[in-house]
């Protein structure tokens, strides 16, 4: 017997996906501190636009495409 449309109201449904544990069942993150790069002061002790060691990478970079 195939149930009508009321019949299949009236019975309970379950869901399809369990319902998520509680928040503090879930491990907490660890805490990260974002720092402000633009306004801090230790920037490898260089006061210019970049650091030595990006130019020390581009200057070897530069010479070793010669050398190819």
């Amino acid at each position: 017997m195939i149930a009508s449309a009321e019949e299949e109201a009236d019975s309970p449904v379950q869901p399809l996906v369990p319902e998520p544990p509680p928040s503090a069942a879930r491990p907490e993150h660890p805490k990260v501190k974002v720092r402000d790069r633009i306004n801090e002061s230790s920037d490898n002790g260089s006061s210019g636009s970049g650091s030595s060691s990006v130019e020390t990478f581009l200057a070897k970079l530069s010479s070793y495409k010669r050398s190819a």
